[in-house]
């Protein structure tokens, strides 16, 4: 009996590390998620400050919408059109500031989702969510093993005390 409970305490240690391990990593990036409302034809820009690295850029829209990404002198580094999810790659960026500005062109109101972060960080965010969820995995069989042998261990202990009790 005493096995299987230090499979369940392990495997629910296992399971919260995992969870917490997601958590904490895609917090960094939740952080950096804004939603941007547009009206009817409405345009909206928004300004980011950014240090020297690779970027990427994930647009998801309810609609559609145009984008352009410019540098602080008004070069168009980057636009497209969009409306589903989408993943526009920057490149190397100096350091500066940039505008997003997005365009509605859907018939009604729409919100759109934008993510602007470095290509590292995304990947390393990947990553660590990946390893997070096989540490959850892991917890989750080792519940599951934990739990059936102290089911046998259960029965076996209930089918040895019917046995003594058999005159």
């Amino acid at each position: 009996m005493k096995k299987e409970m230090i499979l369940l305490i392990v495997g629910v240690i296992l399971i919260i590390s995992g969870i917490a391990s997601i958590f904490y990593v895609t917090r960094g990036i939740i952080g950096d998620v804004k939603t941007i409302t547009l009206g009817v034809n409405e345009t909206k820009e928004e300004e980011y400050s950014l240090e020297e690295g690779q970027y990427s850029l994930i647009i998801n829209p309810e609609g559609p919408v145009h984008f352009s990404f410019k540098a602080s002198n008004g070069s168009v580094m980057e636009e497209g059109n969009a409306s589903t999810q989408t993943v526009v790659d920057l490149g190397d960026l100096p350091r500066g500031n940039y505008t997003l500005e997005m365009e509605n062109r859907d018939v009604g109101e729409t919100d759109v989702v934008v993510i602007l972060q470095e290509k590292e960080s995304l990947m390393s965010m990947g990553v660590w969510a990946l390893v997070g969820s096989g540490v959850c995995f892991v917890g989750i069989i080792m519940l599951i093993i934990g739990a059936i042998l102290m089911l046998k261990s259960r029965k076996r202990s209930e089918s040895d005390k019917e046995g003594s009790n058999v005159p």
